[in-house]
């Protein structure tokens, strides 16, 4: 384990790594902004010879073109149909130096072709990258393709998670999919990279012996993802262009360059939002919530608090050499963070103070009034009976910029989605139509009997 470095992208809780060997570096799973390990590999004079792909992504965009086009790196991936020059990763596929060898194996059920990858020391097997096949607490999900192939899926990952108890217990195992994954399965927090020992204890779908159990655990885990997912496989599978190459947004205070664009307030004050605006806060999570109501070919204003622009500079986003400026460039954080899950239409972005505001009636525990509210928390999380929930809603945005009729008719004024960043965004939709106020303490029981 002390030639592999981890790294994590907090937006998506993706993991990705590099492997160091004595005179050159191998990358796995690396997203579209591959700044931190291009920059490590040149720190230390290393080439990064390899890309490993443990399956073509359904939540972001790779980042293998990026780092190819810094050192010529060779692109292995899955048995798929794709444009660029590669390697398949097949079983007969290996890397090796006098010290270590990698290899991969076959372990479907989270995509078709997914793969796994090896890592012998001394010809030991001392670590498995394990993509989105088995994680810390659970499995990668297999309803990302179809209704029709999650069956078949399902019995894919159990087979292929069956492969892993036959390793050692101190063997340690690299998801890409971590905590809080969309595409991760898991119930508790746990340590994103455990051993085979530990996943005994934690993964209860590790260990499951029954088909027919598995796939009913495994299937009643599931919760909703958001509506982007699958958008990234043209990316993946060739059809790419580098960040550099994106057309950078103008920072602008006419307002009269807005019409008909998407204007997404991202200020973090959830009492107030923009006018005819979404309500999207900037958070760990913010390009989630971006995909999961607007598409990657919507055009769009961003706003953001005035005090970001001071340190906002366009260069921060290709800025390799100077990793810490972007660190604390909110702005250019946030686009990143958009452009890795494929949404580059972003045209403007506008100082808050140029734009008009308007209060959100907001309820919390000490305002609580025995108020009935809309429960849109997920099936998975809510004992209500309400019928929309937050993923049916955004779905519908996504498709028709829109809600449901039925929804709008039904002169709902009262919404609560756990801590209210949902609720606010479906608020934020509904503004035009319906004045509504948002629970933000979760502690409160307001569910229908």
């Amino acid at each position: 384990m002390n030639n592999i470095l981890t790294f994590k992208n907090i937006e998506n809780s993706n993991n990705y790594y590099l492997i160091e060997f004595e005179d050159s570096l191998v990358a796995v799973d690396p997203p579209r902004d591959a700044w931190r390990v291009i920059y490590y590999a040149e720190s230390i004079g290393k080439n990064i010879t390899h890309v490993l792909e443990t399956h073509i992504h359904n939540d972001y965009l790779t980042g293998a073109f990026e780092i190819k086009e810094r050192f010529q790196s060779t692109h292995v991936v899955p048995n798929e149909k794709v444009t660029f020059d590669h390697v398949v990763a097949d079983e007969s596929f290996t890397i090796e130096s006098n010290q270590f060898k990698i290899s991969a194996f076959h372990t479907p059920g989270h995509t078709y072709t997914h793969v796994s990858y090896k890592l012998f020391e001394h010809n030991t097997l001392v670590a498995v990258f394990s993509g989105g096949s088995v994680t810390s607490a659970g499995v990668g999900r297999t309803d990302l393709i179809s209704e029709k192939d999650t069956p078949v899926l399902t019995k894919h990952q159990f087979e292929s998670k069956n492969l892993f108890l036959t390793f050692d217990d101190n063997v340690h195992i690299l998801p890409t999919h971590g905590q809080g994954s969309f595409c991760s399965v898991s119930s508790k927090p746990l340590p994103d990279y455990p051993t085979i020992e530990s996943l005994k204890i934690d993964n209860t779908l590790l260990t499951v012996e029954s088909m027919k159990e598995f796939e009913r655990q495994l299937l009643d885990s599931l919760g909703a993802y958001p509506t982007y997912f699958g958008t990234t496989n043209a990316f993946n599978t060739g059809e790419s262009r580098l960040i550099k190459d994106i057309k950078t947004p103008i920072v602008t205070t006419d307002l009269e360059l807005l019409k008909d664009l998407t204007i997404i307030d991202t200020s973090i004050d959830k009492d107030f939002r923009v006018e005819n605006s979404l309500k999207i806060p900037l958070s760990k999570t913010f390009s989630s919530y971006v995909g999961w109501v607007v598409s990657s070919e919507t055009s769009m204003a961003l706003v953001f608090e005035d005090s970001l622009f001071q340190q906002y500079n366009s260069e921060n986003l290709t800025s390799i050499d100077n990793l810490e400026l972007l660190e604390h460039d909110e702005i250019s954080k946030a686009l990143v963070a958009l452009y890795r899950i494929g949404f580059e239409q972003i045209v403007y972005l506008v100082p808050l103070s140029q734009l008009k505001k308007t209060k959100v009636s907001t309820v919390t525990k000490d305002t609580y009034n025995n108020e009935e509210f809309y429960d849109i928390r997920e099936l998975n999380e809510k004992s209500s009976s309400e019928e929309f929930t937050f993923d049916t809603l955004s779905r519908y945005y996504y498709q028709h910029k829109s809600l449901p009729n039925e929804f709008i008719k039904s002169n709902i004024s009262n919404l609560s989605c756990g801590s209210g960043y949902r609720a606010g965004l479906i608020s934020s939709i509904l503004a035009p139509e319906i004045e509504t106020k948002i629970l933000k303490d979760t502690s409160i029981d307001f569910s229908k009997k």
